[in-house]
């Protein structure tokens, strides 16, 4: 069991609504300070490097719950669960890692693979996207990565942060990978990590106006932009419908049982769902949380079998029917229609968008078509 010494020093903080995160990184085996050290607020802009005394400073951090990772080559990464306006200074022992075998074991091996520049392209369809963000995104270091591609089960690893730089919204992106998975039989993508924004700069006004509206239409829609109405009970006002889907077994080969709000219960046969022939009823705030241990900060998810969440203000584009669709459908616009199902309990929203814990819940539909190319940083704001 890994053992990290974390020593905290309270001080007085004086100001309101933006905090300082500050504190030294240290050799846990010698003690002495980690110059150069990576520092991040998981999915922020908020990262920085230690000086030559082995300290940081974070500043200008918003309230709420963050995952401050720390990072420094030859050593575990540490990954710690902070509140930004309980004011602490921090002390991080890092412990020294044995990977460094595993790296030029890593290396010699891509070196022979002759299929590697196939997988690169095949994980960055699959990791960054095929949206018109994806396109104009650029993975910078695909060295840094090694796979495996079995007939069933299709992995990525990698020793070093993938960087992506992400002309379409403008960021470059510092994804320390963890883990990538993609089950070929389902096309079910996993994929775990902590990633660091950087603001680029804009060759021009024109691009700098692009990257704006850019990230507007990224945001409403999103993820962050369901989990921050959801926190501000706003759902239906910011155009999210929600429905319960819930599938049991019937004696047809080609029926689901889709279980309604209210009292309804219909037969749907699988070749001709039509979504448009549903009652239209929407869940309400309340009927998706705990309502025993949810509080007005800390809302807790909670629901059963799958919950379908309608996006009504803006239609499923082009590049997404396309991808999942046969080359003669001809196209239609609809509204951009997800799934999400509870894999551990007690999931809490946070007003920033984040929840807890982040691999608690799992995505079908367009959100799981929305991959890191159209992802923000959780301190964005429209």
């Amino acid at each position: 069991m890994k053992k990290i010494l974390i020593i905290l020093l309270f001080y007085p903080f004086f100001g309101y609504g933006q905090f300082e995160i500050k504190g030294i990184i240290i050799n846990n085996q010698d003690q002495t300070p980690l110059p150069g050290a990576n520092v991040f607020l998981a999915n922020s802009t908020k990262g920085t490097q230690t000086n030559s005394n082995g300290t940081f400073s974070l500043k200008n951090v918003p309230p709420g719950k963050f995952n401050l990772v720390v990072s420094y080559i030859g050593f575990e990464t540490l990954v710690l669960s902070i509140q930004a306006e309980i004011a602490k200074s921090y002390r991080i022992n890092l412990v020294p890692g044995n990977n460094a075998l595993d790296a030029v074991t890593i290396k010699a091996h891509r070196k022979k693979d002759l299929y590697w520049q196939d997988n690169v392209d095949f994980f960055s369809k699959n990791f960054i996207g095929q949206s018109e963000n994806a396109i104009q995104c650029k993975l910078v270091n695909p060295e840094v990565l090694y796979f495996e591609n079995a007939p069933e089960k299709f992995t990525a690893r990698a020793q070093e942060p993938v960087i992506i730089e992400n002309r379409g919204l403008g960021y470059k992106l510092k994804f320390q990978l963890d883990e990538y998975s993609l089950n070929k039989e389902k096309h079910r993508i996993f994929y775990s990590g902590h990633v660091v924004y950087e603001s680029l700069i804009p060759n021009n006004e024109k691009e700098e106006k692009r990257w704006v509206e850019n990230r507007h239409k990224a945001y409403y829609g999103s993820i962050m932009h369901f989990m921050r109405s959801l926190y501000q009970r706003q759902l239906f006002e910011e155009g999210f419908l929600l429905k319960k889907i819930v599938k049991r077994y019937v004696p047809r080969k080609d029926t689901l049982l889709v279980a309604l709000p209210g009292d309804s219960t219909v037969y749907i046969t699988t070749k001709f769902f039509n979504k448009s022939n549903l009652p239209q009823q929407t869940l309400t705030y309340k009927e998706i949380i705990d309502s025993t241990l949810s509080t007005r900060g800390h809302p807790l998810l909670k629901f059963d079998d799958l919950l379908e969440i309608t996006y009504v203000n803006e239609a499923e584009p082009y590049t997404y029917f396309r991808s999942r669709k046969k080359a003669n459908d001809v196209y239609k616009t609809a509204p951009q229609v997800s799934t999400i199902k509870l894999l551990k309990p007690n999931v809490t929203v946070e007003s920033d968008g984040q929840y807890f814990d982040a691999e608690g819940i799992h995505y079908q539909g367009y959100w799981s078509w929305e991959l890191v190319a159209e992802d923000l940083p959780i301190d964005y704001t429209p």
